[in-house]
């Protein structure tokens, strides 16, 4: 690092965490780590120029370019027989990388110290996209992390520990990917985050049980590829590759994140697609610099659920980077699809501000439209409410709410106490269920309260996201605020 040049939050804290090696890419294979096990680039890899690299807030990071090409990678010579690397079946570790890729053909590794023939014993960090029969989709683009010795696929086979998301990062954007393993010898020992949190995972075939098989080879750790014969090289940019010889936590995670200035932010506590609505998004940066940000879209169970973006195809993370001063609108959906309905989590610069408006195609054939700002969330807030009449038109008021749970390890119970415009309770008007890790409900109709006004206070054990939401009549539907108390 030349000298008077600031080193990002991100990379000092990754070095705090004493990783085994830790290649940034940054226009060379160097390993920053005490460690000392430089990479040596094969077969054509090159890098980008400066800031075209992670978004890690560091405005000259680089990225290694790689196009598939056979033999192509970057290798640590010095790792392959070093006892630092030496990491079985029974060690904990942490494999960590950026990536960026649209690649659906077949199956790549992004980071490995794996045989690439005979055994494949080792570990290995991948791209799936199908290839192989286990299951994913063709072009899937799952993130799979991989333990094994001599892996036999089929019912009552094994030899080998192995878990994916149910999501894809192969959309062409910047991802933050982790895999952990706490050297139990089982699947259930592994945990996947993208983008600094925990992510909804499967089993990879029948990748549930090394049978206390060694995992320790003599193969150098490489980016981009692993061992020959069978090497999978990759296609992308890959960047910040890391590895440790303990499993990180999800908080050691998500602070990474955080220090990348994509913290998790906010959530956007509705969205609605298909069904006769559409659902736009709003960004604007009032910052001097160009800003980031990221909206990743889950449905009611927390899962990650991809949108249909006009222009931009199906997106389970919206991502991209505002101009100083400037603003961008992307809309999803068409009236006519099916209903897709959740929240959204950001993680943005603080310069981002970003709203939802959602839209319903009315009987008259207009739209009526809601906006759904970004929250930071609550544990304790309340919302006004008026389920009377318009007094213009006679027409019924039906008021209801959307709620997301913010934490990504631990479920929301929340209690919901209505009351009316004297303060005094209505039993049993609102029941609102436990919901799952980054978990999204709504509610739009609550008999008990029809004829009255009053508050909705609600509590819960974690921040919540949300939005009063209104009808009026057969048409017209409106936002309210949310007062939060805590």
């Amino acid at each position: 690092m030349p000298l008077g040049m600031a080193q990002s939050k991100y990379v000092s804290d990754v070095l705090a965490l004493n990783p085994l090696g830790y290649w940034r890419l940054n226009g060379n294979a160097n390993d920053v780590s005490t460690h000392g096990n430089n990479g040596m680039p094969a077969a054509g890899v090159t890098f980008t120029g400066p800031g075209l690299g992670a978004p890690i807030a560091d405005p000259n990071s680089q990225a290694a370019v790689f196009n598939g090409a056979p033999g192509q990678s970057i290798s640590m010579p010095t790792t392959a027989s070093v006892q630092l690397f030496q990491l079985d079946w029974y060690s904990h570790m942490t494999v960590m990388i950026w990536a960026r890729t649209s690649w659906t053909a077949n199956n790549r590794v992004l980071l490995a110290k794996e045989e690439g023939s005979v055994n494949f014993r080792g570990f290995a960090l991948s791209l799936d996209n199908g290839e192989g029969g286990a299951g994913t989709p063709m072009g899937g683009g799952r993130l799979v992390f991989a333990l094994q010795h001599n892996p036999s696929f089929g019912p009552g086979s094994g030899n080998f520990l192995a878990v994916e998301t149910l999501s894809p990062i192969n959309d062409g954007n910047w991802h933050f990917l982790v895999a952990t393993y706490d050297g139990s010898g089982q699947a259930r020992g592994i945990s996947l985050y993208v983008d600094g949190a925990a992510a909804a995972t499967t089993l990879y075939s029948t990748g549930n049980s090394l049978n206390s098989m060694s995992t320790v080879n003599n193969v150098p750790v490489e980016i981009g590829a692993r061992a020959l014969d069978d090497d999978r090289p990759f296609s992308g940019l890959l960047a910040e590759a890391a590895i440790f010889g303990t499993a990180l936590t999800a908080a050691q995670v998500r602070q990474l994140q955080n220090d990348t200035g994509l913290s998790v932010t906010a959530s956007i506590a509705h969205f609605a697609v298909g069904g006769s609505f559409v659902t736009g998004f709003s960004v604007v940066n009032s910052g001097s610099q160009p800003a980031n940000f990221a909206i990743t879209f889950r449905d009611d169970g927390g899962k990650q659920v991809s949108l249909p973006f006009n222009g931009l195809g199906s997106l389970a993370t919206l991502s991209d980077t505002i101009t100083a001063n400037g603003a961008k609108y992307y809309e999803a959906g068409t009236p006519q699809g099916d209903l897709i309905a959740g929240s959204g989590l950001v993680t943005a610069d603080p310069a981002i501000t970003i709203q939802a408006l959602f839209r319903r195609l009315g009987s008259d054939n207009s739209y009526y439209e809601v906006a759904v700002p970004a929250s930071i969330g609550a544990t304790e807030f309340e919302i006004p409410f008026d389920d009377t009449t318009l007094a213009a038109t006679g027409a019924q008021i039906y008021t209801g709410f959307a709620i997301s749970n913010l934490d990504t390890a631990n479920a929301a119970n929340v209690t919901c106490t209505a009351r009316d415009a004297t303060g005094n309770v209505i039993p049993g008007a609102v029941s609102v269920p436990a919901l799952s890790p980054l978990g999204h409900w709504a509610g739009y109709f609550f008999p008990a309260l029809l004829g009255q006004r009053g508050t909705l206070d609600c509590t819960s054990n974690s921040r919540l996201g949300a939005i009063g939401l209104r009808a009026l009549g057969a048409n017209g539907i409106s936002s309210l605020p949310v007062i939060a108390i805590r």
